[in-house]
């Protein structure tokens, strides 16, 4: 079994819903938090650095979302200077390769997924981190 916290940014709850009880069937040691858009998701992050608090190792992040989109998102989380390597996984509802080789340009993401994401997707790309 994995052990690792993650971060799940989406503003569809059923979407949130399905990928927290897909992740909780491989995952059920480490902790999950939600935002619904980039922006709750960077606020809240930030907060937890000041509290010196443990971020989130694998983050799943939309792409199409209100007040910051995923871009939006990837963009200030590269501008940061990060001790503890992360893994972000774009869980998108685009098939669009041109979305895909975008979000492949960034660092930390590890990977594009297009939804409706299965258990065997989430599965082997748990393997590679």
């Amino acid at each position: 079994m994995i052990k690792k916290s993650i971060c799940i940014i989406d503003d569809d709850p059923t979407n949130v819903l399905i990928t927290k009880a897909l992740l909780n069937l491989i995952d059920s040691q480490g902790f999950m938090l939600t935002y619904s858009d980039g922006k709750e998701a960077y606020d809240g992050l930030m907060n937890l650095c000041k509290n010196d608090e443990a971020l989130p190792e694998v983050y799943f992040l939309d792409i199409n979302m209100p007040i910051w989109d995923g871009w939006d998102f990837l963009d200030e989380v590269a501008k940061l200077n990060s001790q503890k390597p992360v893994s972000i996984f774009v869980l998108s509802s685009s098939n669009n390769p041109e979305d895909a080789a975008r979000a492949l340009t960034y660092n930390n993401v590890k990977g594009y997924l297009v939804k409706p994401v299965t258990l065997e997707v989430l599965k082997k790309e748990f393997d590679q981190i």
